[in-house]
């Protein structure tokens, strides 16, 4: 859409503001608003209703509620807010900006572009209308995508019209960065709402790379998501979750069978893109071929979101795997989270550390102590053959009251009723080093089906931090 200037084209109906007319003599003809962000968030007022807030930083308007000093997730909502826009003799206007989007995660991050007309000063009293559409997850922190979007009718004609960017997270997080936003007269091809097209296949179902082949392929690429969706053949190992919202199944796969080596299938659907209805549609054991794109997350390998399940065979009965070895060298091994009791402001207590490589516990948030009780509860493993059977692992821990009670160790036939095993030592509390820990469990030999458990307790007047490395049964 062209424009001229107003000196020669006096008589023309002006469809905005005349900027000659403006106490902003810097305000560009048809520019609403224009934000770099390269060193401050300018008209745009940050608004943090808790946790992180956004910030200005790599010359980008940035949002995240992961710590890089702590390495923990902040549960965060914060917003990046516009001043006023008056609209009212705008026929047409468009919101554009450039975006890097990582680590987005179903359910527990949100990135939304907001619009108003009744803006009450506080983000979470207004009503908003939300203009998203679909924002791109990115592959590296390089490539920016554009967001383009024509402003709703509705808004066109009004005086006092305010746009707003949103995060927040809860216990993992995505990162956002924004620069280069306009809000222009004008109308434009919108991208924000189209659905991305999904990229090049890089392989076949006939030649579907095994779970130690995708493996590879991630970590040649440094973690960052394959340019293609690949096709992966593995057995099932774990049903991680089913996700009652999206009608999705997030389970692990290896090439065995077992619980080492393992391939994260986050969030995925069923066969030609069905919903899943349980976590029961599918079975440890069965061998499946899934397709969707790689990549590492928060230390662990994984098939993204909106993967798709292609074939599943066998696995009628399947048999768990002799014995447990579980590093977490490599990620969570197929251990699952198991929240009894939380409190206060926690939002997790168990979680992988990527960066050390063990699973770790705490409920120390807010500035005090958090009563809580969780669980990590192993892949079923079979002790059949076997008269006498031990578990090992190494811990350490601080900040105890009393072990016994805060750091316990259990078993199960069933993953449901639960035996006390006794350690055969604790950590002192006074530091981090590690402390090898064995348990009898000749009780369970010659059983078909094991799980075992490390169930963290914490009260008002204790919260240990606990982390457990290296565990195996045999």
């Amino acid at each position: 859409m062209a424009f001229c200037a107003f000196t020669a084209c006096s008589d023309v109906p002006m469809p905005y503001e005349d900027p000659n007319n403006s106490q902003d003599s810097t305000k560009t003809q048809g520019v609403y608003l224009d934000e770099s962000f390269a060193s401050s968030f300018g008209k745009f007022t940050p608004v943090t209703v808790k946790g992180t807030a956004w910030a200005i930083d790599y010359s980008t308007a940035k949002a995240t509620g992961y710590d890089n000093s702590s390495k923990e997730t902040v549960e965060s909502e914060a917003y990046i807010v516009s001043s006023p826009v008056d609209l009212s003799k705008s026929t047409a206007a468009n919101l554009q900006f450039d975006y890097i989007l990582r680590y987005v995660r179903t359910g527990q991050t949100e990135n939304k572009v907001l619009i108003t007309d009744n803006y009450t000063g506080d983000p979470t009293t207004t009503t908003w209308t939300d203009i998203t559409g679909t924002l791109t997850e990115g592959s590296d922190w390089n490539t920016f995508s554009t967001y383009k979007k024509n402003i709703p009718a509705e808004f066109i004609g009004k005086s006092n019209v305010v746009v707003a960017l949103m995060y927040s997270c809860t216990t993992t997080s995505s990162t956002i960065e924004v620069k280069n936003l306009t809000l222009k007269e004008g109308s434009v091809d919108e991208t924000g709402g189209e659905t991305p097209q999904p990229g090049t296949y890089l392989n076949t179902p006939e030649t579907a790379w095994t779970v130690a082949e995708a493996i590879q392929k991630i970590t040649e690429n440094d973690g960052n998501a394959l340019s293609g969706e690949a096709y992966v053949k593995g057995i099932i190992s774990s049903i991680d979750f089913y996700n009652e919202t999206y009608k999705s199944l997030s389970y692990y796969i290896s090439d065995d069978g077992s619980s080492t080596n393992t391939l994260q299938i986050y969030s995925g659907k069923g066969i030609d893109g069905a919903d899943f209805s349980s976590k029961n549609d599918l079975k440890v054991g069965q061998t499946v071929v899934v397709r969707g794109t790689l990549k590492a997350f928060d230390g662990k390998n994984e098939m993204d979101k909106n993967n798709q399940l292609i074939s599943v065979s066998g696995g009628d009965t399947p048999q768990p795997t002799t014995g447990l070895n579980a590093s977490f060298a490599a990620g969570d091994e197929g251990f699952t989270i198991k929240d009894i009791s939380l409190s206060g402001t926690l939002t997790y207590v168990w979680k992988y550390d990527s960066d050390n490589k063990y699973m770790k516990a705490g409920a120390y948030a807010g500035g005090k102590n958090n009563p809580a009780q969780s669980m990590i509860v192993s892949p079923a493993f079979s002790l059949e053959g076997l008269s006498t059977a031990t578990l090992t692992y190494d811990q350490a821990a601080k900040y105890i009251g009393n072990a016994a009670d805060e750091l316990q160790v259990l078993a199960s036939t069933d993953g449901t009723n639960w035996t006390k095993l006794t350690p055969s030592a604790y950590p002192t509390g006074k530091d981090w080093t590690f402390v090898g820990t064995t348990c009898d469990m000749s009780a369970f030999a010659g059983k078909k089906t094991v799980y075992v458990a490390f169930q963290y307790t914490s009260t008002a007047d204790a919260a240990p931090t606990w982390e457990v490395k290296n565990v195996v049964v045999k």
